[in-house]
């Protein structure tokens, strides 16, 4: 939108209804951006962002069932896309913090059968597995994330990323074992593993 064109006015009740049904997902929304960004301010211009074109295109989306996976759908396609000649805000590795409401979260969960192994990455630290995450990729990291922090299935992760579910679940795949790799590096070199 140019600074000459007038934003679109939205009508009262569409506002409300917006209000009502989708901005109940705002901590969501606010604590993946956080997640993809690392930095709160520009999760908030994310989110903020994200909420306008939901907003506007609000009218239309009419599976209200569907919402939750819609907003993260646009969230990733904010985040994700190319913002023209100036640095996107957005373009740092999704990152593990902990969340600002002073709860902890836990660590996504790597699956995996018990051996020595995984016994030794169960007593990894929060910061060795944000800084596995934050070595990935970030779409590996986002995918890991919509899975494993959000509990989205594959078929709802490949709606968010516009990929099929096979892509999707590819993608998990090879980011989580990418991911056990990196965490068993990290036990490796605590002592947990010989």
């Amino acid at each position: 939108m140019s600074p000459s064109t007038p934003p679109a006015v939205v009508p009262d009740a569409e506002l409300e209804r917006f209000e009502r049904e989708a901005l109940p997902f705002l901590g969501r929304l606010y604590a993946t951006a956080t997640h993809m960004t690392g930095d709160g301010a520009a999760a908030e211009r994310l989110v903020e962002q994200t909420c306008l074109r939901a907003l506007h295109a609000f009218g239309a989306f009419t599976d209200r069932s569907r919402l939750k996976v819609w907003l993260f759908r646009i969230l990733a396609d904010t985040a994700l896309r190319p913002c023209g000649d100036r640095q996107s805000p957005h373009a740092r590795v999704l990152a593990y913090d902990e969340p600002t409401t002073g709860r902890r979260e836990k660590p996504p969960v790597v699956p995996a059968r018990q051996t020595p192994q995984t016994q030794a990455l169960n007593h990894l630290s929060c910061h060795d597995v944000k800084a596995a995450l934050g070595q990935l990729p970030r779409g590996s990291a986002l995918v890991v994330h919509l899975a494993d922090v959000e509990e989205f299935s594959h078929t709802e992760i490949a709606e968010i990323l516009g990929v099929s579910p096979g892509t999707a679940a590819a993608r998990l795949h090879h980011a989580r074992r990418r991911l056990l790799g990196l965490l068993t590096d990290a036990a490796h070199r605590r002592g947990g593993l010989d």
